[in-house]
């Protein structure tokens, strides 16, 4: 007895390492000009988790990484461009999350889901609201600039006890990563009773998240509330116990956002966009020939499409004998233009993303490119757009993997990830259904669905790692410990 007592406890004191690695992401030093964080820390860990029950999970994780190596090495030799260093570090970072799976899985089988997400609580609660304490006592914004005027660069106005936070350059990698948080405070928060210390911390972080979260005046994280209130929704629904203290959740998010209010932030991007969009675009007038040229313009400085500047012969020879089919023809391309100026507005450049992207996988479907950039593929010489050649992702998370490792590396690493969903759902009646379980499962849809097709999150050692490690925790069937240590010998995937 007392030694299973004192196993408990070793995996209980990993527990909130783990925790506190996974939920403080600040910035500990920079190797080869890339900031490393805790999570980069428990990298010996996640070794030993993944030896801890080899199965079909660690031979499809392992499959899609050689095949990776095999992409890079076979588009290299067809298209050297002298930076394969780069590409093996791109395709170490891809399959650094996912690895967190394995962790997930290993913790969980020694220790119960809600003590993994008390910690997860507790250490996000500290991150949140010492993070939110310093903007409101300086009185900044939680959206800043820097950089020379005109070339300002948006950053997370984010500092943890003086220290640098990971992730904060572009606003987005962080602000889903408290969109994550907030979930799993909140299934915390309503799920146990508490003392003082929990009946005051607990409603300051959600308070706190859902000031970083509006704050940050990400469109993607705004929309997010969305789900985390259709969560709270079926959270009462499900849970009748739950339902007065979902109110007080409710009522903290409106604080937040009236907070922000009072202190001068009267306009949200997400409602901006969408009302700028809905505005009618004037059709344009002139000459159906220079209709047709300007026409042809735009559609290339919205996205990198077939010119259409031969129009008016094509019609002819099509059978458009008068000028006002003509005219109708060319009318209906310019609101074809239209619709896709204000898709490619609201996605920030996206659109122009994937499709260069789905360009240049259909010339390389097999291998991608190699875990490179943008242009590598392209057969002519005409420069690519800046907004296109500084990127090195497409913003979709699995458009990328397709784009970087081709089918060869994608079709195994998207069958990992059906299986590892695929055991949450296996598991679904089986595990108990607590209130924590519930927020967990959210989150971890939220990560793989809108925050997954908005942004390349998952590969984001911060959020990214979060995720997976959910993912891995909650597929995962409890057992009781049988020997000590952390890599402990289990039953395979």
């Amino acid at each position: 007895m007392q030694y299973a007592v004192n196993v408990r406890r070793v995996s209980d004191v990993w527990v909130v390492l783990i925790a506190a690695a996974l939920s403080t992401p600040i910035i500990l030093f920079s190797l080869l000009n890339y900031d490393i964080n805790p999570v980069f820390l428990l990298a010996p860990l996640v070794a030993l988790a993944f030896f801890d029950g080899l199965g079909k999970m660690s031979i499809l994780y392992v499959t899609s990484l050689v095949l990776g190596i095999v992409s890079i090495l076979v588009v290299n030799h067809l298209k050297p461009d002298g930076e394969l260093v780069r590409h093996f570090f791109s395709l170490v970072l891809i399959m650094f999350a996912p690895s967190f799976w394995f962790l997930g899985r290993s913790l969980s089988r020694r220790v119960g889901l809600e003590t993994i997400v008390y910690w997860l609580a507790v250490f996000s609660s500290i991150f949140v609201v010492v993070v939110t304490v310093r903007i409101i006592a300086l009185n900044e914004q939680v959206r800043i600039y820097i950089g020379d005027p005109g070339l300002e660069l948006a950053y997370m106005n984010a500092k943890f006890l003086g220290l640098p936070v990971f992730a904060a350059f572009g606003v987005l990698s962080l602000a889903h990563l408290i969109c994550l948080q907030f979930l799993v405070v909140c299934g915390v928060y309503l799920a146990r009773p508490g003392g003082r210390v929990f009946s005051i911390g607990m409603p300051l972080a959600l308070f706190s998240g859902a000031f970083l979260i509006a704050g940050s005046d990400s469109r993607s994280a705004q929309a997010l509330l969305l789900w985390i209130a259709a969560t709270l929704l079926v959270g009462a629904w499900r849970v009748p116990r739950i339902r007065r203290k979902t109110l007080v959740v409710v009522v903290l998010t409106l604080l937040a956002f009236l907070v922000l209010y009072v202190r001068g932030m009267s306009e949200f991007r997400m409602f901006t966009t969408v009302q700028t969009m809905s505005q009618e675009q004037p059709v344009a007038t002139g000459d159906v020939a220079e209709r047709i040229e300007r026409l042809a313009e735009e559609l290339n400085s919205v996205a990198p499409l077939a010119d259409i500047s031969n129009d008016r012969e094509e019609a002819s020879t099509e059978g458009l004998a008068s000028d006002e089919e003509m005219r109708s023809e060319v009318q209906q391309r310019e609101q074809s233009v239209q619709i896709l100026k204000k898709a490619d507005q609201f996605s920030t450049g996206r659109l122009e993303l994937a499709i260069e992207s789905v360009t240049e996988v259909s010339k390389s479907p097999v291998f991608g490119n190699g875990f490179s950039g943008y242009g590598r593929l392209r057969d002519d010489a005409t420069p690519l757009k800046g907004s296109i050649s500084e990127n090195s992702s497409t913003h979709i998370y699995y458009l990328t993997l397709l784009w970087k490792g081709g089918l060869l590396f994608f079709i195994p690493f998207m069958i990992m990830l059906m299986m590892a969903f695929h055991r949450l759902w296996r598991l679904r009646l089986s595990q108990p259904r607590s209130v924590e379980r519930i927020y967990a499962v959210s989150a971890v849809l939220m990560a793989f669905g809108p925050m997954a097709l908005a942004w390349d999150i998952l590969i984001v050692p911060s959020a990214g790692v979060l995720a997976f490690f959910l993912l891995g925790t909650l597929g995962t069937v409890q057992r009781p410990v049988v020997e000590p240590g952390f890599g402990v010998a289990g039953a395979g995937d």
